[in-house]
């Protein structure tokens, strides 16, 4: 079995990937999984999104790496402003669409059994299990909030399926 994971950069991993030292700190859950499949000896790779300029202040470039200690493959994107994009949602349009080529090119090299991804992956985890037929993992965080904001909204009609959590 080989895995994908495919989350945000989190603001807690940012000190371990600038040092590559495996130090990460508020991530708990994602850092112990990661520890966990290494130390089972499961192929993981693991893709950093950055989704905000702020995020990947400290990172240039695309880098690929492991850290002493995991047998894991990190592939860490930040997030790119250019100026010549006169509004911040061309900036992110263009950097989503970057993001997603890079990870069908990770997928098509690889052959993944499973993609697991957070919530803002959840576009990326979309068209893995559309287009590639993976199995995915969809990590929701305080999907309480998120149920009733959609719940309330009259555009969404497809939530009310999810209402029996």
């Amino acid at each position: 079995m080989k895995i994908l994971i495919i989350v945000r950069l989190y603001t807690g991993l940012i000190d371990s990937i600038v040092s590559r030292e495996w130090h990460p700190k508020g991530v708990p859950a994602f850092y112990k999984l990661i520890e966990k499949l290494s130390k089972k000896n499961i192929p993981v790779d693991v893709l950093l999104l950055s989704k905000r300029r702020s995020e990947s202040e400290q990172i240039e470039k695309i880098e690929t790496f492991r850290f002493k200690g995991l047998n894991v493959d990190f592939h860490v994107i930040p997030f790119k402003s250019k100026r010549f994009c006169f509004s911040s949602r061309l900036n992110y349009l263009r950097n989503n669409i970057g993001q997603f080529l890079f990870c069908r090119r990770l997928i098509k090299a690889n052959n993944y059994n499973l993609v697991y991804c957070d919530q803002a992956n959840v576009v990326l985890g979309a068209f893995c299990a559309w287009f590639t037929k993976m199995k995915v993992f969809l990590r929701l965080l305080g999907v309480g909030s998120n149920l009733s904001y959609m719940k309330r909204n009259k555009k969404i009609t497809s939530i009310r399926s999810l209402s029996f959590l």
